[in-house]
């Protein structure tokens, strides 16, 4: 499967006020780039070998319109490229069938233990 489409509810916690990116009750969009992330990350999980996971490396989005509070989006994720453990993705968030946001992202396969082990050494 190289697409993914998941569906998010706009709440109060992802508005922009709360988060701090902006003074206005709307979906803020480092909550829409969490949101594209995470629809990323389920779409890896179906070809990841156990003891791997992937990390985001990069991520780039237009935030186009804007989004208000109790309103619900749709983010489609494709999966357009792999180059060894680097997966490119292009993505697109949608309210209803208006187009609000889209990017690409990156993410880096990697094996659980041994990265954990970097960042926590003994």
């Amino acid at each position: 499967m190289n697409t993914l489409e998941k569906f998010f509810s706009v709440t109060k916690e992802n508005s922009a006020q709360i988060i701090g990116s902006g003074d206005l009750p709307v979906l803020a969009t480092p909550a829409l780039v969490a949101m594209a992330e995470q629809t990323s990350k389920e779409l890896c999980e179906s070809f990841l070998e156990a003891g791997e996971t992937t990390v985001g490396s990069a991520i780039a989005i237009e935030h186009m319109r804007p989004t208000g509070i109790g309103k619900s989006i749709k983010v489609k994720v494709t999966l357009e490229s792999q180059e060894q453990q680097r997966l490119h993705f292009s993505y697109q968030a949608f309210e209803d069938d208006r187009l609000i946001a889209k990017g690409e992202h990156d993410r880096v396969v990697v094996d659980i233990k041994r990265f954990l082990e970097r960042v926590y050494p003994e």
